[in-house]
């Protein structure tokens, strides 16, 4: 399917020994560490199925969420991972078409606060210069025109009332919203 790269089983060494699409044999976690690295070591010491950041595919350029999810032995030893990167495009599509109304938005942000999802509103950000190409890693979630982080922003790091609240506030776009989170 289009939605996911390719599938990947991992040994305990970080050497995908085995890959749907073949391009990706041989390749080590040790050699690309930007790109699996971090996410990799997680899920050796827990032993549970992990995600990545979103990162950039050292195959085919394009931007992957991987999920992990690690292989036990019938005697249940830790023998491997499977890793399943799948094309953020297809996230950001799903986000996009999901967000309801003329004017609602859903999105993602990072732990640094910035927006990791295109925002539904890309063409009227790029009209106004506020970006360039896209609103991926270059839009921080505040309050336009401050430093102030909007206040769901706020209440979802600050982990409060997380999934059941509604509320009124400025957006980074500086309008007025109702938001969920």
């Amino acid at each position: 399917t289009n939605n996911y790269e390719n599938v990947l089983l991992i040994n305990l060494d970080g050497t995908i020994i085995l890959s749907a699409d073949g391009r990706s044999d041989g390749i080590s976690f040790k050699r690309e560490a930007r790109f699996f690295q971090a996410s990799y070591n997680k899920i050796l010491k827990t032993k549970k199925f992990a995600f990545s950041k979103i990162l950039r595919s050292p195959v085919t350029g394009r931007f992957v969420l991987v999920i992990y999810s690690p292989i036990f032995s019938n005697d249940n030893k830790f023998i491997g991972v499977v890793g399943l990167p799948l094309e953020w495009r297809n996230i950001n599509n799903l986000l996009i078409k999901s967000s309801f109304g003329k004017t609602g938005e859903n999105y993602l942000a990072n732990s640094k606060r910035f927006m990791i999802s295109e925002s539904r509103f890309l063409k009227q950000l790029k009209a106004k210069n506020i970006v360039k190409k896209t609103t991926i890693r270059k839009v921080k979630l505040l309050v336009k025109g401050t430093n102030r982080e909007t206040y769901s922003v706020r209440l979802l790091f600050a982990k409060k009332s997380l999934g059941r609240t509604f509320n009124e506030y400025l957006n980074y776009r500086g309008k007025r919203v109702i938001g969920a989170w």
